[in-house]
């Protein structure tokens, strides 16, 4: 896909705005640093907002200098790219809030989410398309944007089984599982890069 000014304009930037002190609104660009700018309210800082963007990233592309675009984090509820930030922040596709409490037990209940497990959430998102069923009304479908990664999922499930195992016993146990191919494009599209050949282990 060629980086003009319609893909970088189509990415999922963080816009965050803030009221200060002095009585106007500050809008800026979480991953664009310097892109920013003010006005007397909300609706009229994003909109600025919007045109600021374009012009920092249309003079970046002029001048030929690196845009940084945003990351995005594995929802380990839905299996998608989708959480803005590493954790605590909450999946718009099926609305789990990923907590590090859950992430070495998928049982375990009381955190961000109340009751309702990692494993529940898991089973309910693929029954019902959300982690509970009291956010249908609040979830997004996914689109054609959206990295869904579940070889990637398969490998952290194994890697975790095996962890006092040496890195060749747990390649045995998933060679068979897991399409290396597939694991490393799914990486590819994270900040981690991998070649397919150098997962190919004779």
């Amino acid at each position: 896909m060629k980086k003009d000014i319609d893909y970088y304009m189509s990415l999922d930037y963080s816009l965050v705005v803030s009221n200060k002190k002095d009585g106007y609104v500050l809008g800026e660009v979480l991953e664009l640093p310097g892109c920013h700018t003010t006005a007397d309210t909300e609706e009229k800082v994003l909109e600025e907002l919007k045109q600021v963007m374009r012009d920092y990233i249309e003079t970046k592309l002029e001048l030929g200098e690196e845009i940084p675009e945003p990351k995005k984090y594995l929802c380990r509820c839905c299996n998608y790219m989708s959480l803005t930030s590493e954790i605590h922040d909450i999946c718009p596709i099926c609305y789990w809030q990923d907590d590090p409490a859950c992430w070495d037990d998928p049982d375990f209940t009381g955190g961000a989410n109340g009751d309702v497990s990692l494993r529940i959430a898991q089973k309910n998102y693929e029954e019902f398309g959300a982690c509970e069923e009291s956010m249908l009304d609040v979830v997004r479908a996914p689109t054609e944007k959206d990295i869904k990664v579940d070889v990637l999922k398969k490998v952290f499930i194994v890697i975790r089984v095996n962890k006092n195992n040496n890195d060749k016993v747990i390649w045995k146990v998933y060679k068979a599982e897991v399409d290396a191919k597939q694991f490393c494009e799914e990486m590819s599209n994270d900040e981690f890069k991998f070649r397919y050949e150098d997962w190919i282990v004779k």
